[in-house]
């Protein structure tokens, strides 16, 4: 990636969300944000809080956070940080065992209305991602620009 700093963070609750996931990731290595891919299976909520504290001190400045729709790990997300976090509830057919699966699903649904979360798919989450990442970055951005460009042209050829 050619941006020093770590600019998005994809953080998952399982294994099985990655390939779901892939299509963000992809996005974000077609415009050259750099962007790390983090599985917390078996977390506990101080894992993830720890995770969210030292994401923001390291100047992240958006999270992807995927999930099973029920677990109460995308809650847990949100409300542990600042940073905008971009929700991707992803179905799966473990999601009845990730809904009392853990002491942190448990603790993030009392609080899953806090914090600064958006619901969206994998593509438009990476775009958005992308876009809060060209805020102060004239590189992305430009990148970013292009990239929109080229894809509104292909779309009205269409």
């Amino acid at each position: 990636m050619t941006d020093s700093r770590m600019a998005v963070s994809i953080v998952l609750e399982s294994h099985e969300h990655l390939a779901f996931m892939q299509s963000a990731s992809d996005l974000l290595c077609e415009l050259e944000i750099s962007h790390e891919v983090i599985v917390e299976s078996n977390y506990t909520r101080e894992q993830v809080v720890e995770f969210t504290r030292i994401a923001q001190l390291r100047g992240l400045k958006v999270i992807i956070a995927g999930g099973a729709p029920d677990s109460g790990f995308l809650g847990l997300i949100t409300s542990s940080t600042l940073l905008p976090v971009l929700e991707v509830a992803i179905s799966t057919p473990l999601v009845g065992e990730y809904s009392s699966a853990s002491d942190a699903g448990e603790a993030a649904t009392s609080t899953k209305d806090l914090g600064s979360q958006v619901k969206c798919s994998a593509h438009k989450a990476a775009r958005t991602a992308a876009a809060i990442a060209a805020l102060d970055n004239c590189h992305i951005s430009g990148r970013l620009r292009k990239w929109q460009e080229m894809h509104t042209k292909t779309s009205d050829a269409s």
